[in-house]
């Protein structure tokens, strides 16, 4: 068959178009088709079948592709066979109203509107098919059920959409893992299914749910179809099991673990609780360990999703446990337990018994791993002896914490009770608990007691002679241990142990020879008085009428006790620097001693030193007390006295042999340094501390406190004395000489008072002015006024100076600018004294400018002013202020005095460094193609004044259109508006083409700048402006842009669309997409219509389309004569008319 033939069926004259109902053309072996080259072919040629009506029954086989419009307009076709065909042309079998059903098991290719407005459709089966068009089977009505092959990759837009009115339920079935690909539309390939399904393999949802555009992870649809849930799906999810319990150090971490998935989505219906028990072997869970449950419920049994939690399972080993979600299907537990390491000590302490002969001490150490549980052994026996002190230790012996009053670690470390030891009773130092062990302390300790009976031991160590030690009960023990008698006793020193009062009496009534004592309480040596008790009091009488002691060094000891010392008159070395009270004549006959050191002694009673002839230095900075004849009968007559003195008796120091009776007159020399006379205690009548004081003695108090021991009880204001020792440099009157250029005279005036009226009137001398009374004649001594206290014979002078007298001033300019960081330092400097004596008489004002070439003003430069008055132009002395100017905006000035005649000006300028970032966002547009941004920087002194600065830098996508202009130093200005100078901005950018530019700051006032913000910071932002021109097209029955039946009118702008304009007719639409159906409310005509739509940026676009419902008439051409039918048709109407080929 040839491509006439087919040609031949429906042309005008030999066509049977109107009438053929069935065609059947199955190209074999001995049946080819030959296409209009004169080739064989297997495609059907486009518009082969195009408007027969008639046609009912097709079955093309070996026809592999359908033409374009093959079949188009075929109203009354039913049944379609075409087994082998491969790919669908478009159009091909428009407008099919009665297809039912289609069988494509090979087709691979169905092109756009192939079966368009086939509304009878119910099934369809497409099992190899690749592409889908767009709108391939649109106005599908009937079709209910779909199933879309594993094949398919392209669904065109509209493909399976119905019309608004005529909405269905689709039940649709995809094989396929990844949604096909819609290609690029407005319109849902399924658009108008309502409550519609989407079922894909279980492991596909996800896919479609989050697929680009058609996905809704939300509501679970792809392509506005909803998924149905798999209610028998299943996930995996891991648990992490995290020990925070260093590498599990005390041993308790599990081996197994018992995890547990609970459903909380619902009370009632949740899914069924997930249980686990894993044991590790070996032991113990390892760190990070990780259980995979599998196959947990996705869903409750409500059809909701399960919400799982996880609990991990506890321990009874005290781990603190902490579940966190981690990811959708991820946990992780993590145990933490605190764990410690701590030294385990047991010794034994002897009490008594034969020290030589103390046997071994067999010792287990014993663990409970919590409490109520048995004690087992930890480790081997050991045996403490004297080898090892009888101590033994468990170093770092691993605890955690047990959250137990009683025992807050476990394990609990304990002894087991040792075997009884002969001739001893045994005790512990802790109690035994329920086990019948001996658990350690808090502080890891145990101390066993073996007490034996009391074994005499050494009670004191002593030195004998610097050549033996010994030891003994006592000091008479020790002595007949070192195998000599007391006699050969010629230096002793107790080392260690106790002293006791009967070992004193032992040296004071037996050992005659000795020389050198030392006694230091310190060190485990102690002292115990007759009562038993420990004291710092060395006894009296111990070392009194001793001749051979010679030195004596004391620790410790507080009191020396009366008559302790007494008469040791060789005695030349004291060492007594703990003691606090030196008791009754101690000291008393100590000829030989010549200087005493006792620092922390507070009170020295009578006759504490008396009678130390040689005593020349004493040294008693404390001293509170000195008691009646303390240092009486010794040399010490040079005498310092502090302040903490309090209390003196009379006759404490003097020559005399006693008090009471008069001796030959001394010379003292007395400094008091409390500026408030002690208390004076008379004894026998001696008022006088300072028995028999000559007339030549000298008592030096401090300065300004004379009055005050003078007008004491014991102070003699006549005389100037007190305690008959005369003030040193006190007199009753001085003569006081006032010198006039030479001219004398001389005034009595009592020493203490004031020279008041007695100072002369100014005196005048020509072509001078008087400046005042001075010590020295050329005024460079004291001044002297009217109330001048006289302390001694002085003389007094007038000093007079030049009226034309001048002085140097000088002036230092300092700058604390981080060394001129900010660069405004000024180069100008105008300094000024100003005198400010009289308004009309005042002198000359002083000063110049300072220009610094090259600039600016260097550190601490100081400018001198040379030759400045003195005095002003009446003789009176001037009065200068310093100016030091202001030579640069915003520095703080600090004037301050830097000597006489000189100042110094501080400028502080407050300087900072910030960085500042200029960055361009973008909003829309091309990204692939958006522009490099040149920016401008500009750094500017001051507001509306000059240019200091412009850098030009560019901004693309390599910088990430970022630039940061690094440590800009700025300035405190101390304007609110602007509060950091110089000011930093940037220039307006450059019109992008497509962009509308705004910025994150506003513009400088009368500047086309923009300045940073207060953070350094400026923000481009780049938005792109919509240049889209907004679609319309108009809905109907028609051909091309020619309706008969207009069914509404759609309008679609991304921005959204402002109005519709029909002719003259504007319908105000503000939304995104509208599908409007009133076309006699929107103004539709009859005949030529212009639609004018326009979106929210101005954007216009049109289109032209023609109404016509008006029907074309058709009529046959009879013959009149013979009533025959005519081969030709005459058809009417006002609209073109398309004929097939």
């Amino acid at each position: 068959m040839t491509s006439e033939d087919l040609a031949l069926l429906k042309a005008k004259e030999k066509g049977i178009f109107k009438t053929i109902e069935t065609f059947k053309l199955n190209l074999s072996d001995t049946l080819k088709f030959v296409d209009k080259n004169g080739k064989n072919s297997k495609v059907l040629p486009n518009s082969a079948f195009y408007n027969f009506w008639a046609l009912h029954t097709v079955e093309l086989g070996g026809f592999e592709e359908i033409g374009s419009q093959a079949f188009e307009n075929t109203s009354s076709l039913v049944s379609v066979s075409i087994p082998n065909a491969v790919k669908i042309q478009n159009r091909a079998f428009y407008n099919g109203k009665k297809i039912k059903e289609l069988n494509l098991d090979h087709v691979k290719e169905i092109e756009t509107e192939a079966f368009y407005q086939c509304n009878a459709l119910t099934a369809l089966n497409v099992p190899k098919v690749l592409k889908i068009g767009e709108k391939a089977f649109y106005g599908s009505n009937n079709l209910k059920e779909l199933q879309l092959p594993a094949t398919l990759e392209t669904l065109g837009d509209s493909a399976f959409a119905v019309e608004q009115k005529n909405r269905r339920k689709l039940n649709v079935t995809s094989e396929r893992v990844t949604p096909p690909v819609v290609t690029p539309g407005k319109n849902n390939p399924f658009a108008y299914a309502v409550n519609s399904t989407l079922t894909v393999p279980a492991e596909a949802r996800e896919a479609y749910v989050n697929a680009e555009r058609w996905g809704d992870p939300k509501n679970y649809k792809w392509c506005s179809l909803q998924l149905e849930k798999d209610m028998t799906a299943t996930d995996t999810y891991y648990i992490t099991y995290h020990w925070e319990d260093q590498d599990n150090l005390a041993g308790v971490r599990p081996n197994s673990v018992a995890p547990t998935l609970i459903d909380e989505s619902s009370a009632s219906y949740g899914a069924d609780t997930q249980y686990r028990n894993v044991t590790i072997q070996p032991g113990p869970v390892g760190q990070d360990y990780q259980y995979e449950f599998t196959k947990v419920p996705r869903y409750n049994k409500r059809g909701e999703p399960a919400k799982w939690k996880l609990n991990p399972g506890s321990y009874s080993t005290n781990y603190e446990i902490k579940t966190e979600k981690t990811g959708d299907y991820e946990f992780k537990a993590t145990y933490t337990l605190r764990t410690r390491k701590q030294d385990k000590t047991v010794s034994v302490n002897w009490v008594g018994g034969d020290a030589e002969n103390r046997p071994e001490i067999k010792v287990q150490m014993k663990r409970q791993k919590w409490s109520n549980t048995s004690a087992y052994d930890e480790g081997e026996e050991i045996t403490l002896n004297m080898q090892n002190n009888y101590t033994h230790t468990w170093e770092n012996m691993v605890e955690y914490e047990s959250g137990k009053d009683k025992y807050p670690y476990y394990p609990i470390y304990s002894i087991e009770e040792i075997r009884a030891v002969d001739g001893y009773e045994v005790t512990y130092s802790v109690e035994k608990n329920d086990k019948d062990v001996y658990p350690f302390d808090e502080t890891g300790n145990i101390v066993i007691t073996c007490t034996g009976e009391a074994i005499p031991e050494d009670v004191v160590k002593v030195n004998i002679n610097k050549e033996r030690e010994a030891g003994g009960t006592s000091l008479e023990d020790a002595v007949a241990k070192a195998g000599i008698t007391a006699d050969q006793v010629t230096s002793l020193e107790f080392v260690s142990g106790k002293v006791t009062a009967g070992d004193l009496e032992y040296i004071q009534k037996n050992v005659n020879q000795i020389q050198e004592f030392k006694c230091n309480l310190k060190d485990g040596l102690t002292y115990e008085d007759k009562k038993g008790a420990q004291s710092t009091v060395f006894p009296g009488w111990t070392f009194s009428e001793k001749a051979s002691l010679t030195t004596v060094e004391l620790g410790g000891f507080t009191d020396i006790g009366s008559y302790a010392f007494w008469k040791t008159k060789n005695l030349t070395s004291v060492r007594i620097e703990d003691a606090q009270i030196i008791k009754e004549s101690a000291f008393s006959g100590a000829e030989k001693l010549t200087e005493v050191n006792i620092p922390n002694v507070t009170k020295i009673s009578q006759w504490g030193f008396s009678k130390c002839r040689n005593l020349v230095t004493v040294n008693m900075p404390k001293v509170e007390k000195i008691g009646p004849g303390a240092f009486l009968a010794s040399g010490y007559l040079n005498i310092t006295l502090p302040a903490s003195l309090k209390s003196i008796s009379g006759a404490a120091f003097g020559v005399a042999e006693s008090y009471g009776q008069p001796g030959e007159k001394v010379e003292f020399h007395v400094v008091m340094e409390g500026a408030t006379p002690p208390t004076v205690e008379p004894e026998h009548n001696e008022n006088s501390p300072f028995k028999d004081a000559a007339q030549t003695s000298t008592l030096e108090v401090p300065e300004g406190s004379e009055d005050t021991y003078l007008k004491s009880e014991f102070g003699d204001e006549e005389k100037g004395t007190w305690c008959n020792l005369p003030l040193k440099g006190i007199s009753t009157d001085a003569t006081v000489t006032f010198d006039v250029n030479g001219t004398l005279t001389t005034e009595k005036i009592p020493v203490g008072e004031m020279i008041g009226d007695k100072l002369p009137e100014n005196p005048e001398k020509n072509g001078f002015v008087f400046t005042g009374w001075n010590t020295a004649k050329d005024g460079s001594g004291q001044e002297v006024t009217d109330q001048t206290v006289v302390e001694g014979d002085m003389t007094v002078f007038a000093v007079f100076d030049d009226l034309k007298a001048t002085d140097t001033w000088t002036l230092v300019y300092h700058w604390e600018d981080q060394d001129n960081l900010a660069g405004v330092r000024p180069a100008l400097l105008t300094p000024r004294l100003i005198d400010e004596s009289s308004s009309a008489h005042a002198a000359d004002t002083q000063g110049n400018n300072v220009t610094f070439s090259p600039g600016p003003a260097p550190q601490d430069y100081v400018y001198t002013f040379e030759n400045v008055p003195r005095y002003n132009k009446i003789g009176e002395k001037a009065q200068w202020r310093v100016s030091p100017g202001i030579p640069a905006k915003n520095y703080k000035i600090t004037l301050e005095e830097a000597g006489e005649h000189a100042y110094k000006a501080t400028y502080a300028l407050n300087v900072r460094k910030q960085d500042k970032t200029v960055k361009v966002e973008w909003a829309g547009g091309d990204e692939a193609n958006r522009p490099e941004i040149k920016v401008r920087f500009v750094k500017r002194g001051f507001i509306n004044d000059w240019v200091t600065e412009i850098e030009e830098v560019v901004l693309n996508a390599e910088n990430g259109y970022t630039h940061t202009w690094k440590d800009m130093v700025e300035y405190e200005s101390g304007k609110e508006e602007y509060p950091y100078y110089p000011i930093y901005s940037i220039e307006a950018i450059e019109t992008i083409d497509g962009y509308e530019t705004t910025y994150s700051v506003e513009k400088m006032k009368d500047e086309d700048v923009y300045p940073f913000d207060e953070n350094g910071q400026l923000v481009i932002t780049n938005t792109a402006i919509d240049k889209q021109a907004p679609n319309v097209s108009v809905k109907g029955e028609g051909n091309g842009d020619r309706f008969r039946k207009i069914t509404g009118i759609a309008v679609h702008d991304t921005e959204g669309v402002k109005e519709l304009k029909v002719n003259n007719t504007i319908t105000v639409i503000n939304s995104k997409y509208k599908y409007l159906t009133d076309i006699e409310k929107l103004g539709v005509k009859e005949g030529e219509n212009t639609a004018v739509v326009i979106d929210n940026a101005g954007n216009a676009k049109s289109v032209t389309f023609y109404y016509d419902t008006t029907a074309p008439t058709f009529n046959w051409i009879v013959d009149n004569k013979t009533q025959a039918q005519s081969k030709e048709v005459r058809l009417e109407t006002s609209e073109e008319i398309q004929l097939p080929d």
